[in-house]
């Protein structure tokens, strides 16, 4: 909600009519108003276990237990994210972003920004493609640091990660890692979507 929405809220929420109850449900409940937020009793959802997801992806979507893997550990805890997503077109544009995006090089401006340009056609798909850009890179941050691959959330594309976390440093990685998520937040500025892109892809390529 922007600032005008939370305050025309505000008279419903000292002033319920009836019987009422109201559960407002957010993802960043920071980013609401403090006077909205003081108005309410916080109730905190923790993400469901990796591991029960898997469980529903192989026995409600027959998926082999690695998709089912991967594409549970992409949902962050989410059902719906983890049912919604088509697992063959979920997996296949994953690996095809992560092709694209690790093969940029920042001496070549031109597939870039062509790359760019394909990326922001399709608006509506950024933010999830932003977090498969962002589970990559933190694969990438916890592989350099000898973490098992275990704890890698795109366990099927180990030696790509092992590839690219060669060519890698922590600071290098840190700041692919906020240029992601500046640009999501760009996003939800409705900042120009296409100029959006092609900063991060100039971030990424470095």
């Amino acid at each position: 909600m922007n600032a005008a929405a939370a305050n025309a809220l505000l008279k419903t929420l000292e002033e319920p009519s009836g019987e009422t109850v109201l559960i407002l449900i957010s993802a960043r409940p920071d980013a609401l108003l403090t006077t909205v937020r003081s108005r309410c009793q916080r109730l905190p959802f923790a993400r469901l276990p990796q591991a029960q997801i898997e469980s529903v992806l192989i026995s409600q979507r027959e998926l082999d237990p690695q998709q089912a893997r991967v594409l549970a550990a992409l949902s962050a805890g989410s059902f719906r994210q983890a049912l919604d997503r088509d697992p063959n077109l979920g997996l296949d544009q994953r690996r095809d972003l992560l092709k694209a995006v690790t093969a940029l090089s920042a001496g070549s401006i031109l597939p870039l920004l062509e790359l760019a340009a394909t990326l922001s056609a399709e608006k509506e798909q950024l933010p999830e493609r932003l977090e498969l850009l962002l589970s990559f890179y933190r694969d990438l941050l916890l592989f350099h640091h000898g973490l098992p691959e275990t704890a890698l959330v795109n366990v099927d594309l180990t030696d790509k990660i092992r590839r690219n976390a060669r060519r890698e440093d922590t600071p290098s990685l840190l700041r692919k890692l906020e240029a992601i998520g500046e640009c999501r937040r760009n996003l939800e500025r409705n900042v120009n979507a296409q100029l959006n892109m092609e900063v991060l892809l100039l971030r990424l390529a470095a």
